[in-house]
């Protein structure tokens, strides 16, 4: 009794410690040289789209800054759910002191009264991870 109880107890731990180990390397390959590393600024990381018609496919924009001194890449932009789709991934770099959009569209279509859907990016910059948030009210009438 006593083997089949330290079983139980060790294959979760041991599950645990290897996914933790391969979760930290999966992340080392996103990562660039400090000596690249810059930083952006948002003007919105959370973007209120109030009211909205259902089954609408609604615009949203969120605007980056590069206020580093170093070219901005976004590696990866990555919507929670397939109702938001993401429109743009710029292919080349925001040079330092300049902007540019990260913009889409979230279809409304069998989404909650209440929604809240996150985008998340991959960058060059120290905190390198960073969550975008779309959220509204749908008009169900």
């Amino acid at each position: 009794m006593k083997y089949i109880r330290t079983v139980f107890i060790l294959i979760p731990f041991l599950t645990m410690l290897y996914s933790c180990h391969f979760s930290k390397d999966k992340n080392k390959g996103n990562r660039v040289a400090k000596s690249q590393e810059t930083e952006v600024s948002w003007s919105d990381s959370i973007l209120n789209l109030g009211v909205v018609e259902d089954s609408a496919k609604v615009s949203f924009s969120f605007i980056a800054k590069n206020t580093g001194i170093h070219p901005l890449i976004f590696s990866k932009i990555e919507a929670t759910c397939g109702c938001t789709v993401i429109n743009s991934l710029s292919a080349n770099p925001i040079l330092p002191g300049q902007s540019d959009s990260i913009y889409g569209y979230i279809n409304t279509q069998n989404l909650d009264i209440y929604f809240e859907k996150k985008i998340y990016v991959v960058t060059n910059t120290s905190q390198n991870f960073y969550i975008l948030t779309l959220k509204g009210q749908i008009n169900k009438n």
